[in-house]
């Protein structure tokens, strides 16, 4: 018999494979998938996992250079969220979620 050395990845993998398994009852009954099954499983889960998590949130983070005596700034509308992060006495550091 090999002694095969298996990757991070194939020991993850595995681990769902078995997650899945007996999330359909494997260990009550005989479910009979092949490991073909599952992998296409898997297939699809991260793929659907990668479309959806690319369409999340995006962060990013940009000077905004504050005047003297002016409280309001106009940014653009994709700007959601402005938590302050610091202030120097020239500039102000902000954190913009699109």
């Amino acid at each position: 018999m090999v002694n095969k050395i298996m990757t991070e990845n194939e020991l993850e993998r595995e681990k769902i494979v078995e997650y899945i398994n007996s999330m359909l009852g494997g260990s009550m009954v005989d479910v009979e998938l092949d490991p073909k099954d599952y992998n296409t499983a898997i297939d699809r889960a991260l793929g659907k996992f990668r479309q959806r998590s690319s369409n999340a949130v995006e962060e990013s983070y940009a000077f905004l250079t504050i005047e003297v005596d002016r409280n309001e700034y106009n940014l653009p509308q994709e700007v959601t969220n402005v938590p302050v992060v610091g202030v120097t006495s020239v500039t102000m550091f902000v954190s913009q979620k699109y």
